[in-house]
């Protein structure tokens, strides 16, 4: 494991430009869906890229060129779930990858994702995944082990 600050951004950023292709933690049934609205591709590019930028909806709305409403809505109609729930999954993807390639502590990891305190990343991930952090960290080290 490595414990590099520079990677936590590379890994946590997954630094694909999305040009077509469909970038790390995205479901490719999500990004097929996205790839037909461009607003909403440039807001999910930009929460790609910038996973420490504010991820209110007013914020990205204004990425998308869109009232916040109008932005919402057609969220939600092209993507099935909610901008929030599609951070929240998107986010605790990251996280996991950060989880199995670094000793990184989880609150760092936590932050580096985008979460603003370690309380909601710690809820919002047993929510998403079904497990607390240090569980799905204590699974994970114990499935590398038994690879290598």
């Amino acid at each position: 494991m490595r414990s590099d600050p520079t990677s936590i951004h590379s890994v946590a950023a997954s630094s694909r430009e999305l040009k077509g292709e469909c970038p790390r933690y995205v479901d490719s049934e999500v990004w097929s869906r996205i790839q037909y609205c461009d607003r909403i591709r440039r807001v999910v590019s930009h929460v790609a890229n910038h996973p420490h930028e504010p991820t209110n909806l007013d914020s990205l709305a204004s990425v998308g060129c869109m009232e916040r409403t109008s932005f919402s809505r057609l969220f939600r109609s092209k993507i099935g779930i909610t901008l929030r729930e599609f951070l929240h999954v998107y986010r605790v993807a990251n996280a996991k990858v950060l989880m199995e390639a670094t000793d990184i502590s989880l609150t760092e990891i936590a932050y580096a994702v985008g979460f603003s305190s370690f309380a909601t990343f710690e809820r919002t991930f047993k929510k998403v995944s079904g497990s607390a952090p240090s569980v799905y960290r204590t699974n994970a080290l114990a499935r590398a082990r038994q690879v290598s």
